[in-house]
């Protein structure tokens, strides 16, 4: 990876869609980052996904490289950039809405 493509960005997670291949078995991940007042998006494969997944309303580091994201219209000539996140670094400051995991314990 060139330093020229590499990016590391601080910010709360913002989860819009995850899921496993069904050939491979492999973690995928679409999310954002949100980062002063702007959006970034991010996509990420394997433990990055299963680790950016987890990490939703959550503030972490994302490190990856910039990649140009293939839109579905084929018509589309200027790709749109995105962060293919390679690794994730969790802070722990929890800022939005998400449910809270659940505990062990019978509530009644």
């Amino acid at each position: 990876m060139s330093e020229i493509n590499y990016c590391e960005l601080r910010g709360q997670i913002r989860v819009f869609k995850s899921g496993r291949a069904r050939e491979t078995d492999q973690a995928w991940c679409r999310a954002s980052i949100k980062v002063g007042k702007r959006y970034f998006p991010l996509k990420a494969f394997g433990e990055a996904a299963e680790a950016l997944g987890n990490a939703a309303d959550l503030v972490v580091t994302v490190s990856g490289h910039l990649e140009g994201d293939k839109p579905k219209d084929a018509s589309v000539k200027n790709w749109p950039l995105v962060v293919v996140v390679e690794k994730v670094r969790e802070h722990g400051e929890e800022q939005g809405n998400a449910p809270k995991a659940q505990e062990d314990s019978v509530p009644f």
